[in-house]
């Protein structure tokens, strides 16, 4: 079951490099809730639920970004003996972009924390209900940068 679970963190990621927006959907519970959070932040400064947004945030790194790679790593995921079609999980995620229009190319480089709810469906797949993104620290040219610096740079929000 934890397998099942880790699998699906690992499939977003996979997603989001092959920029593909059905595979990317096809993680969600068609109810999700994706909260982006700043480094320490207790409330969200992003909130996404539409169906579309798949599509718009492959556009979207598409446009900015060469090339990605998310390197997902220390997954943790425990289904709720009480309910056992709810689980929770988190997972962490060095996530390298390659931007686009720079010459000669370089590296943003973002450390995120994912704390994830899932739900198994009727058709007893699981897919992530709730993601939280939370941003932990950047890199820009090997060296960490400042919340300001980084969403200016890598235009994260």
């Amino acid at each position: 079951m934890s397998t099942d679970l880790t699998d699906l963190q690992y499939a977003y990621g996979y997603a989001l490099d092959d920029r593909d927006a059905d595979a990317l959907g096809a993680v969600f519970d068609p109810d999700y809730a994706y909260r982006i959070f700043a480094p320490g932040a207790a409330e969200p400064l992003a909130r996404i639920s539409e169906h579309d947004a798949f599509a718009r945030m492959i556009r979207m790194m598409t446009e900015r970004y060469t090339r990605t790679m998310h390197a997902m790593s220390n997954p943790l995921n425990a289904v709720d003996p009480s309910a056992p079609e709810r689980a929770t999980g988190r997972v962490y995620c060095v996530a390298h972009h390659v931007i686009a229009d720079e010459e000669p190319a370089r590296t943003f480089v973002v450390y995120v924390r994912y704390d994830d709810e899932f739900r198994r469906g009727t058709d007893a797949v699981w897919r992530i209900l709730r993601r939280d993104v939370h941003f932990l620290w950047f890199e820009d040219g090997n060296a960490p940068v400042a919340w300001e610096v980084a969403a200016q740079r890598g235009r994260l929000v």
